[in-house]
């Protein structure tokens, strides 16, 4: 950019400004350049002074990276929470959203008072909850889903946690007998057995997926 033409008289001095202006975050967050100056001065014709910047931006880090809430009874929820950090040298961060995944087991659920929207100012720290709860015991036991953070920070926009937990069951069982032989048996007829299974726990049995094999 050019500015105004000015003269200095002998033994005097001028102030010059200049600004930069942090319109993008991409990389290289360093920036130079270079103010020249035309002068009338025979040894410095063209007077070079070097500027530089440092863009901040923000920078967020989740402790802990993923969320493991073990063994769960259904009707007896577990809270787990973890914590968004922000780098002390960083910008203001700001969470825009905070979701689960679509593809996320039903039982998982976002917790209360979620930092949405929220300014988090550098080397600042707020937890955010989420709660398994299952339903009742079916199949597959183990679940799993993910948390999604979307944050203004350039590097990581998009914050994904895995969460995983499995259905306490208290479900035991016993096959009597404990195998089925059905003997000789002629071609061209059919022989059948039975077996009695029993369930000797303190919950519920759920049975799928019944196959010979």
């Amino acid at each position: 950019a050019e500015g105004t033409p000015f003269v200095l008289a002998p033994g005097t001095s001028g102030t010059l400004s200049a600004s930069f202006t942090a319109s993008d975050s991409a990389t290289p967050r360093h920036r130079t350049g270079t103010l020249t100056l035309a002068t009338t001065d025979p040894n410095n014709a063209n007077l070079s002074i070097p500027v530089s910047a440092d863009i901040v931006v923000c920078s967020l880090s989740v402790d802990p990276g993923k969320l493991d809430f073990g063994e769960v009874a259904p009707g007896a929820p577990v809270t787990l929470s973890l914590d968004i950090n922000t780098s002390s040298e960083g910008a203001l961060c700001v969470i825009s959203s905070i979701s689960l995944r679509p593809d996320s087991d039903p039982g998982f659920a976002l917790g209360p008072d979620l930092p949405v929207d929220m300014g988090l100012a550098p080397g600042t720290q707020i937890p955010v909850a989420t709660i398994f709860n299952p339903a009742r015991v079916h199949l597959p036991l183990s679940r799993t889903g993910t948390l999604v953070l979307a944050t203004n920070d350039p590097l990581q926009p998009t914050i994904e946690i895995p969460l995983s937990a499995r259905i306490r069951s208290e479900c035991r069982l016993t096959v009597a007998p404990e195998s089925l032989n059905f003997g000789q048996v002629m071609i061209e007829t059919t022989a059948t057995g039975t077996v009695r299974i029993i369930n000797n726990g303190k919950g519920p049995c759920e049975i799928t997926g019944m196959a010979l094999a």
